[in-house]
């Protein structure tokens, strides 16, 4: 299924749809474009398409870019997390797909590690900024 009102892709997800009923399988693609205002201070949009099965879908909307985007991940996690039978998805390794966002991140324990590592020292990096302003006293 082609997308008919193309967008720029900003992050894309590649899985797997299987009809159980029938074994079939096929390749799809999550895509988010990325979100824009519609009414500066007002709203904001942020295109979604899942193609290879439903198409372009409606824009997400937001009372601000980053809401917009937030509203994209939410509904394509609800969506694509618990779908009816005899619908299934997969990661294209064949692991099961439970939805990644917001309540089931699953990350390895490395990448989990990494990720508080990086997390500290950007922490620590604006506290440092922040007591250096202090010490300058104000500007």
């Amino acid at each position: 299924m082609a997308i008919k009102k193309p967008f720029k892709v900003l992050i894309e997800r590649e899985l797997l749809l299987e009809n159980q009923e029938t074994r079939s399988k096929k390749k799809i693609r999550v895509l988010i474009g990325s979100p824009r205002w519609t009414r500066k201070g007002e709203e904001a949009r942020c295109p979604v398409a899942v193609e290879g099965w439903l198409g372009r879908v409606e824009d997400m909307r937001g009372d601000d870019p980053m809401h917009a985007m937030e509203m994209a991940l939410y509904f394509l996690n609800s969506l694509l997390k618990d779908l009816p039978p005899p619908k299934k998805l997969t990661w294209p390794n064949g692991d099961p797909y439970k939805g990644t966002y917001p309540d089931s991140i699953v990350v390895s324990d490395a990448l989990f590690r990494r990720q508080v590592k990086l997390q500290d020292e950007i922490i620590s990096k604006l506290q440092r900024q922040r007591l250096k302003r202090k010490k300058s006293g104000p500007t």
